[in-house]
Order: C-alpha cells, then structure tokens, then sequence
C-alpha cells in the first residue's frame, strides 16, 4: 500500500470517529515513519494490525474494556478445557459419530485428520503458556483447524459432530479474540487453576451424571457426545449460573463474565438435545439467555463509556 497521508487517513477510518479524534494524528504519523523505512510504502502486517486494532476498539476488545477483559481472563481457562477434551480424545481415538458410521472411521472427522486436530490443540495450550504473546495467532490456528476440519469429515463421508467440534472452538475462541497476553506469571498461575478446576468439574459431571458408580474413575468416550452431555447440561449451567451470582456478589465482574463466556459453548449442545428430544425450552437455557442478557448489559454500558486504550503499532 502506498503509504501518502491520504491513504493512511483513509485506512483509520476502520477507527471510531472518537477515537480518530483523540489518537488519529498519532496514529498517521507512527505510520508515516513506518512507511518511511520500506521505500514509502506500508508493509502488508502494518496494514493488518491497522484494521485488527480498529476492528477490536470498535468492539471493546481492547484491554481497558469490559469486553477485552473477560476474553483475556477466558483465554487460557478455554484452551486448557479444549487442550484437555482433546487429550482424551486423541488417547481413546474417538469422536462419537452418527451410529451408521462404519467403526474404522470413528477418528473425528476422517481416520487420518481427528487426531490430528487433537495434536493441534494440545500443542497450542503448549505454546501459548510458553510464548504468551503468540497466544492470538495460536488459538485462532487451533479455531480454524478444527472449523476446517468439519467440511473435510463431511467430504470423505464421516459424519462429522459439527456440534461437538464447535463446542471444542469456541473454547478456543477467547483466545483469538483476547488483547495481546500479559507477562505477569500470578495472573497465568489463576488462570491455569481456572481452567483445570473448570475441566475437572465438567469432567466430573459430563461423566458421574446418569453414570452411577463410573463417571470419574471409568470415563467413556460417550462421555463427550451430545446425549450424554445433554443429560448433564442442567448441572452445568446451574453451577456456572450459581457461581455467576456469587462472583459478582463479591465484585469479580470480569472473571463472572469470563465464566459467562466459558459457560456459552454449551449452547450448541443445548440446542442439539432439545431438537434430538424435541424437548421445549429447559431451565438450563434459560438460565443461560439471563447470564447472556447480563453479559451484553454490562459490555453496552462499558461501551458507551470514552476510550481509554493507548496506541498499540509496531
């Protein structure tokens, strides 16, 4: 892209009109001396943050907002659930599919591609614990392998659990849309404990509910398919809902919105089980359509609010 001020003037324009006010000749001018050392144009990743950065103010996902505060305190928790779900898969090298699906091709998607979307999320938690500043890119490689990956199982006839494998990506998903990671290791050390308490928990009772005596000590691979979560949806959501409450009691808004936003993946499912029962709607997704009137509540009133966030290019 020829770097001009006009040019540049009209790439911010991805900026809200407020924001352009307050940092916009800042903005111009750090891309001007950008430009100035590539023979006076602006590289393709200048362009790319521009228009990423631009997108996350016009949403909140900043960190100074309330909705870049939740994902990043929801990003390492949901790769750890989706890293761990995926574990269990690649050991017992099943996704549960559509019963007529012959056995030799219940790998996940295809026999030679579902254990390799296992491998990729494994791998991202890996190194997005290690390389936190990689975190975005990492999470949102993992998102779209395993988004990737439901059109190949569909093409080589392997029934794909589309509503399985977009509960694995939207744990996921906070990662790619969290602000860049912070460095400080207390905050790291809780959110790891987070997600391991939050894993363990629906561990527990994805697999004790209507599994009498089992559950914890002899999981199934069932364990992980749309009925037998469908069964334990209600304690799912009612706990997430329950300490919800508590958390915002005692004034810890982000992380009850981080749970909100852990606690929506299971809507796909939700909506799975109630179609396959033809049930009506239940407590749980009621339950969950008031955590998710909260959540945008609170992410309008902080979005009305004046933009704090500072100038992130380079």
């Amino acid at each position: 892209m020829k770097a001009d001020e006009g040019a540049i003037t009209r790439l911010i324009k991805v900026y809200p009109k407020s924001y352009r006010t307050e940092r916009g000749a800042e903005i111009v001018a750090t891309l001007l001396e950008s430009s100035s050392r590539s023979r006076g144009r602006l590289g393709a990743l200048d362009v790319l943050d521009v228009l990423v950065h631009g997108m996350e103010v016009r949403l909140g996902l900043t960190s100074e907002r309330f909705a870049g505060r939740i994902v990043g305190a929801a990003a390492i928790p949901g790769l750890i659930v989706a890293a761990g779900l995926s574990a269990f898969l690649l050991v017992t090298a099943i996704w549960p599919p559509h019963q007529d699906v012959p056995l030799a091709l219940r790998s996940g998607p295809f026999a030679t591609c579902g254990p390799v979307v296992y491998a990729v999320w494994i791998g991202g938690l890996a190194g997005s614990l290690l390389w936190p500043v990689r975190r975005r890119p990492i999470a949102s490689i993992c998102v779209l392998s395993t988004l990737v990956a439901i059109p190949i199982g569909i093409l080589f006839f392997a029934s794909t659990n589309w509503v399985m494998m977009c509960v694995l990506a939207s744990f996921g998903l906070p990662g790619a849309l969290a602000p860049s990671a912070s460095r400080s290791s207390q905050r790291s050390l809780s959110q790891i404990g987070s997600g391991v308490a939050l894993f363990v928990g629906v561990w527990w009772l994805g697999g004790v509910i209507g599994r009498p005596g089992q559950g914890f000590i002899d999981p199934s691979a069932q364990w992980v398919s749309v009925p037998r979560l469908g069964t334990s949806l209600s304690w799912i959501i009612g706990i997430s809902f329950l300490a919800t409450c508590v958390l915002l009691i005692l004034r810890r808004t982000t992380a009850a919105g981080a749970l909100v936003v852990l606690t929506a993946p299971w809507l796909f499912v939700a909506a799975a089980y109630r179609r396959n029962e033809n049930g009506s709607i239940g407590l749980d997704v009621v339950l969950l359509g008031i955590m998710f009137v909260w959540l945008f509540a609170t992410w309008l009133a902080d979005f009305r609010q004046p933009e704090k966030s500072v100038l992130r290019l380079g």
